[in-house]
Formats: C-alpha cells, structure tokens, sequence
C-alpha cells in the first residue's frame, strides 16, 4: 500500500481577510503559516509515504526569509520521519523566488525533497514503492503556455502521479495559469493527477483521478468551506481511496439569515444557523463567517441595532468571529421612504 498527501496552495505568511477590523488583537498570519507544521502533523499521522506540494507554497506579497526557514525545517521533520516530499513551483513561488533563495541558503534541504525543474518536465522512480511522479513547475509568474504536452507519458507497470499548477480549461475561480484540458492530461496515462492554483477543493474526475487538493487555509468569505490536504491510497497501480483531511484553524462560511419583525427572533435565528454550521468544526477550529439578513423592512438605526446585537451574542462563544453583518430587504429613511438595500460592514 502506498499512502500520499496532496496539498498546495498554503500561501504562508498570508493574512486572513476581513478579521483585523473586529479583532485587532489577534494574529491573522498565523493560521496559514500553521498550515506548514500541520502538514507534517497529518503526513505522519496517515503515515504516509509521499506528500506532494503542487505550488504556491509562498505568496508574493507575504514572502519573508522566515517562510525559507519554516519550510526548511519542516522538510527536516518529514525527512525524520522517512517520507519523501516532491514539489513545483506556482506563479507566487516563481514570482518571490523561493527556490532560489533555498538553493542559495547555507542550509541545504534535506534530501527527501525533490524539487522539479521549471523549464521541462521529468520523472522520478521509486521502485519500492512502485511509484513514478512526474512533474514541471512553472518558469513565471505569468505562464500562458499548456504545459501538460511536455510530459512523459506514464511507465507501465508503476502507480503514475503528476503535478501540475494549473487553472485547467480557466472555468474555475483565479486567474488563468498554464491552462491546459482534461483530456490532454488523460493522454498522459497517469493514474493520479495532482493539481494546483484553483482553492476550492475538487475532485475534477475519477479513474483516473484528477484532484485539486485547493488550499490548506481559507483567507477570505470567498474561500469557504473545508480546507486541508487530499489523502490518497493506492495498492500497486490501482488508487483504492481519496479523501479530504482538514487543516485550517478558521473555517469560512456564509450565512442568509430571513429578518423577523423583532431583534430578539432575528438574533435566535442568527445562533441557530451558527450552532448548525458550528457542528461542522473540528476540535481547535473557529468559524469566521459573513452574515446577511434578508427580507423585512428596518430603519438604519434598527439594522445597526441588531448588528452590535449580533455580535455581541456571537462574542460570548471563543469560535466564533463575526466578518461581516449585511441586509437585503427594505430601509426606512428619516424622511419614511423607503428604499431597496444593501447595508455592507457592521
């Protein structure tokens, strides 16, 4: 049996959106920088044999020499364990220079870590574990070419993996990276394709597998939902098991919440969509969620009401962080007209 963790997108050191203006006091880099010894946390839990970093393990807006270390060391520790790491460059690793600034540090990485070239694909072999990956990261920030074309068609006999950072045919949230088709990656006869630079998790098909693990860390209302790393199993060639395993401290969630004609009713609504969301977080995980309150009519003043209301009740539970209050429905103006609405940050 061979165990692989699939993981990209961590985008160190990058904040967490919207948090900062209600909870100055916290660090919002962290949960993404966590995500990097957390990796290693679940790649020895599932024991597995491979982890595979399909690009923008940095960010280019956030990169500092202390993700250089961070990662360094966490190399270090899936080495200890005895689990190989295969990784690509994304456009943000390309852009900040991350590869060159490990190859240039004193301290080399260890070597478990096999870091493909950007300028053509390659294969490595692992004959004992029946294991061919394949993989090419990209050259630039910007890459308009269909990279899949360039590599080697699968070795028979041995579980194929390859590793691409990619927006695929462009249909999916980001921006356009090294696009290419699904069945151009089917003529490469792998197996399992792992997939970078999209964030919302997605299995794009199966047999063969073609996965976006999306990203370790949701850093926006836009990236809601699960977050974490994709765990794949396989005996000999055959992929036996593909699941998702969650990593993020903070999960994102969006919450319609239907106005009632008084504060307390609305209020009660509200924490029953929490406590239902709520049911979904893991053990250490906090739920940062974008409320909107639909229907009814209210003046300015009673929507702000209800607001601090909100997040005063949302305050007493520690998992809970209030991203935004909106409205949908009809406000009452200080002259008793009315308008159709949209109230934004509260």
């Amino acid at each position: 049996m061979t165990v692989l963790v699939h993981a990209a997108d961590l985008h160190l050191n990058s904040p967490l959106y919207g948090l900062q203006r209600h909870y100055p006091n916290e660090d919002w880099h962290a949960p993404t920088r966590q995500a990097l010894p957390d990796l290693v946390t679940a790649a020895v839990g599932e024991s597995a044999d491979v982890v595979v970093l399909a690009g923008d393990i940095t960010d280019r807006d956030w990169y500092d020499d202390h993700t250089a270390r961070s990662f360094r060391e966490a190399m270090t520790d899936l080495h200890d364990a005895g689990i190989v790491v295969f990784v690509i460059d994304g456009n943000h690793d390309a852009a900040c220079g991350f590869r060159r600034d490990l190859a240039g540090s004193p301290d080399p990485l260890p070597p478990n870590v096999w870091w493909f070239d950007s300028g053509h694909a390659h294969t490595v072999v692992l004959e004992e574990l029946g294991l061919a990956v394949h993989g090419r990261g990209l050259p630039a920030a910007v890459v308009a070419e269909d990279l899949t074309a360039t590599f080697p068609a699968g070795i028979p006999g041995l579980l194929n993996v390859g590793i691409q950072h990619t927006s695929l045919d462009n249909s999916r949230p980001g921006q356009p990276c090294a696009p290419t088709t699904l069945d151009a990656l089917l003529q490469r006869d792998y197996q399992y394709w792992a997939l970078g630079h999209v964030h919302p998790r997605e299995v794009v098909r199966t047999a063969p597998w073609v996965v976006y693990s999306g990203n370790t860390q949701g850093r926006t209302a836009r990236e809601s939902g699960p977050k974490g790393v994709t765990v794949t199993t396989a005996e000999g060639e055959r992929i036996t098991d593909v699941r998702h395993r969650e990593l993020s401290l903070v999960r994102w969630a969006h919450l319609a919440v239907a106005a009632a004609d008084d504060v307390d009713t609305t209020i009660e609504r509200t924490d029953t969509e929490l406590g239902s969301v709520a049911q979904l977080l893991q053990d250490g995980q906090r739920l940062a969620v974008r409320i909107e309150i639909t229907g009814g009519t209210w003046s300015e003043q009673r929507l702000a009401d209800v607001a601090a209301a909100i997040r005063d009740a949302a305050g007493t539970d520690p998992r809970y962080l209030v991203e935004n209050i909106g409205w949908a429905g009809r406000l009452t103006t200080s002259a008793n007209t009315r308008r159709d609405g949209a109230a934004g940050q509260r």
